[in-house]
């Protein structure tokens, strides 16, 4: 497994927090539908740095000399 930088990481760590933070103000919510917009929400953050992060170990794959 390569190391992720300082920055990498950091990204990573908060949108796992908003994510988390999202679903836990979600299950404190009476109205359905608005536990299902933030469940939408947290689930479009989290694809979304997916997206990010594999985009960014792509360009750093392609960045890096041929051996």
């Amino acid at each position: 497994m390569s190391k992720m930088d300082e920055y990498a990481r950091g990204k990573r760590d908060g949108v796992r927090a908003a994510v988390e933070w999202l679903h836990l103000r979600a299950k404190g919510m009476n109205d359905p539908h608005a536990r299902r917009i933030l469940d939408s929400a947290a689930l479009h953050l989290g694809e979304a740095r997916k997206a990010d992060v594999t985009g960014w170990l792509r360009g750093k794959a392609e960045s890096s000399p041929a051996e």
